[in-house]
């Protein structure tokens, strides 16, 4: 999924005590009414979709059914076909992050996002982005934001706002966070799920694809400013 459009460092000894717990409650659900219903408002099938997607109809039904989670690039696309916001097909596929950001307090801008996901840091930046002052994302003393920078994307411009972290959070499981693989060198966004074994993590990255990875830290992304 091209979604392209947000992170923190890794102790590895904190990442390994973390990985063995399972995240405090489910990821969230695809809604699959509600995509059932958009197709219907404007005419079309999901073999059309399948098409437009190029992909299987029976992959189709098991995205729109929640069998198979949809991936950010494919989200990106559904955006395109169903006709709606990007951030609107996100909350419905359970691409989550807390909230929407409207206005409220200053929180420092410390980089920006290349269009495969990849975190850029820049300290020089002299910019500060506004965001809820309610909520316990808002209350957060550590939380930074990052801005996504890619024209081809639906994203070019949103805003990114996560808490860095030297560890994996439980928080981060099934959600959109900012990760550092072991080994790795940089950051990146990308949607975390649990792996097939305890250490590992599999990552639905926003070059569109899907890998299997041992992490040093993960943040999740807790606001979206669109």
């Amino acid at each position: 999924m091209a979604v392209r459009k947000a992170g923190r460092a890794g102790s590895a000894a904190g990442a390994t005590r973390v990985r063995r717990q399972r995240p405090r409650g489910p990821a969230p659900a695809v809604q699959s009414a509600w995509f059932l219903r958009r197709l219907s408002e404007i005419g079309e099938t999901q073999r059309a979709l399948a098409r437009f997607l190029e992909a299987d109809p029976s992959t189709v039904s098991k995205m729109l059914s929640g069998v198979r989670r949809i991936r950010l690039e494919e989200a990106e696309q559904l955006s395109r076909f169903l006709r709606v916001p990007l951030l609107e097909v996100l909350e419905h596929a359970g691409v989550s992050a807390e909230g929407l950001a409207p206005e409220g307090h200053l929180v420092p801008l410390v980089g920006r996002i290349d269009g495969a996901g990849r975190v850029l840091p820049d300290r020089s930046l002299d910019e500060r982005i506004e965001l809820p002052l309610g909520g316990g994302a808002a209350r957060h003393p550590g939380l930074v934001a990052l801005r996504l920078e890619d024209p081809e994307s639906l994203m070019d411009g949103w805003t990114f706002f996560y808490a860095p972290s030297e560890r994996v959070e439980a928080a981060a499981v099934g959600r959109l966070a900012v990760v550092r693989s072991r080994g790795g060198r940089g950051e990146r966004l990308a949607v975390v799920e649990t792996g097939d074994r305890l250490d590992s993590f599999r990552l639905d990255r926003f070059d569109g694809r899907r890998v299997t990875v041992r992490l040093a830290s993960a943040a999740p992304v807790m606001l979206i400013r669109p």
